[in-house]
């Protein structure tokens, strides 16, 4: 019976020693290989690596890595998720595929599906999305990359690199969103990172008020009836 361990790396205080260590948590006993992996920091953006074992051909080690996470603890989940994956043999095979290529394929296969009308405003948000970040590798986008994009939508997204409504940017979330839960569902990418991204803020409805002078002609309307 072999020993691993599987969860996260964290910087803390060591069950096992009296000094701060990086330390693998949650171990457990395994007849075969299991991914285990670790988290870390570099600047603002934290990644995680995940140790896959030997590739049963060559017998060299395998290492899978993502990074361009917002927080500790999206790395987290991802790389649960990632190892989880890996462990139950669900892990998708590596892509080039880029965002650009899935979102014009994806946009193909759904066209038969939506009404025309819905589908041109589609196409419109899946080309304001791909001349941001169409040539990201679909299996490497992050959260973080996602809201990067909704901010420079917000600040530039719109022709000759004026700003884009709120509503505007949003619906590019609900299309990206979409076509994500499609690749996942599709065994093309392992999470949804625009589930994980932060939206967009829906706009509120502008409530006008009347000025003095449109109040002074109501009640005058009032009183002439």
């Amino acid at each position: 019976m072999l020993f691993g361990y599987v969860g996260i790396r964290v910087a803390g205080e060591c069950p096992l020693v009296s000094h701060p260590c990086h330390t693998t948590v949650t171990p457990r006993a395994y007849d075969d290989f299991m991914a285990k992996g670790s988290v870390q920091r570099k600047g603002s953006v934290w990644s995680f690596v995940v140790d896959l074992g030997p590739d049963p051909a060559t017998g060299r080690r395998r290492q899978a890595r993502r990074s361009g996470f917002a927080t500790k603890k999206e790395a987290e989940v991802s790389l649960r998720a990632f190892a989880t994956a890996s462990d139950t043999g669900t892990a998708v095979s590596r892509s080039r595929v880029t965002v650009s290529a899935f979102l014009t394929d994806w946009l193909e296969s759904i066209r038969p599906r939506i009404r025309e009308t819905t589908w041109v405003s589609y196409e419109m948000a899946a080309n304001r999305i791909s001349r941001q970040i169409g040539a990201v590798p679909l299996q490497v986008l992050t959260p973080l990359q996602v809201e990067s994009l909704y901010a420079t939508l917000l600040a530039s997204g719109g022709a000759g690199g004026r700003p884009l409504a709120p509503k505007t940017v949003r619906n590019c979330h609900i299309v990206l969103r979409r076509a994500l839960a499609d690749a996942e569902r599709l065994g093309l990418v392992t999470g949804n990172p625009a589930a994980a991204a932060r939206a967009v803020a829906a706009p509120r409805a502008e409530q006008r008020t009347w000025s003095s002078e449109e109040i002074q002609r109501f009640f005058e309307a009032l009183a002439g009836e």
